[in-house]
């Protein structure tokens, strides 16, 4: 189904009296995903930009794979509380963005501070 026509469905769904829970969580990660990418470069920015010759690269590199890790498994959680209808789909799309831009934002603020 056509991102554009997702909505005039869900409308359509829910006066016919259907869960549409699944769809409306559809459409706002659709919406949400260029600022989840953002995100998770942020992520990925704040454990790559340190100088190789300081050493840690092995920290740096788990480090990055579990940021990455635990954005994924944030993003699916929410996911599975908002299909069992246990969380709003809006907060369901927007909450790994929110968490893992911040998360990376402040990183990179506390590893680029002096």
């Amino acid at each position: 189904m056509s991102f554009w026509q997702l909505p005039s469905y869900i409308s359509s769904s829910e006066s016919s009296g259907f869960a549409t829970a699944g769809y409306r969580l559809q459409y706002h990660k659709l919406l949400a995903q260029p600022f989840l990418l953002a995100a998770m470069v942020m992520l990925a920015a704040s454990v790559s930009l340190r100088f190789f010759r300081m050493g840690g690269v092995q920290k740096m590199v788990l480090s990055g794979v579990g940021a990455g890790f635990l954005l994924y498994v944030l993003s699916k959680v929410t996911e599975d509380l908002s299909k069992a209808e246990l969380m709003h789909p809006i907060a369901a799309a927007w909450l790994p963005v929110v968490v893992g831009g911040l998360t990376g934002f402040l990183a990179l603020l506390y590893q680029e501070d002096g």
